[in-house]
């Protein structure tokens, strides 16, 4: 019986998202947390990337990659998230125009 490769999870991107990155100027920031997620955290289940606004400013929006992860994987969640701040810092230093979140949410198996 042959095993099938395992697939890694696909992003799920919300329609609106890459037109504004597009318009905002900042697509290039965008693709590299696309890409930094699966290369920080390559056990990921899945991805979610939308667009919400502030919760007291409808103006205000944020960028907001929400990952999957094994609790397994991740048990230091203030580490984790600290590194991916500093890879986005190189790759989005300020001053910024555009506010990019990550929301870590740790699962069990």
């Amino acid at each position: 019986m042959s095993t099938l490769p395992a697939v890694a999870p696909v992003a799920e991107v919300e329609p609106g998202v890459l037109p504004h990155v597009r318009a905002r100027g900042v697509e290039h920031v965008f693709k590299h947390v696309l890409a930094s997620v699966p290369r920080l955290f390559p056990s990921f289940r899945s991805l979610h990337v939308g667009i919400r606004p502030d919760v007291a400013d409808d103006e205000l929006l944020f960028i907001v990659f929400e990952a999957r992860v094994p609790l397994a994987d991740v048990p230091d969640h203030a580490g984790a998230r600290r590194l991916w701040g500093d890879d986005f810092l190189m790759a989005y230093p300020p001053p910024r125009l555009e506010h990019f979140v990550l929301h870590l949410k740790r699962e069990e198996e």
